[in-house]
């Protein structure tokens, strides 16, 4: 996860919930994923921290 730091990341948590967004920060048990929503006037950016154990499955998203 260290060396993703600043990527676009997707993960999926053990109730099949999907999460995509920045990965802001590693600590030894959780991550700090920051999402955003809408565009302009209306962007709103939510940060939200994940537990190692709540995660099944996270992927770095390649973006062109």
């Amino acid at each position: 996860y260290k060396k993703n730091i600043g990527r676009t990341i997707e993960v999926i948590l053990n109730d099949e919930t999907k999460m995509e967004g920045k990965l802001i920060s590693i600590d030894e048990e959780e991550i700090t994923v920051e999402e955003t929503h809408g565009r302009g006037k209306k962007l709103i950016i939510k940060t939200t921290n994940i537990l190692f154990n709540q995660i099944k499955h996270a992927k770095v998203l390649v973006t062109f």
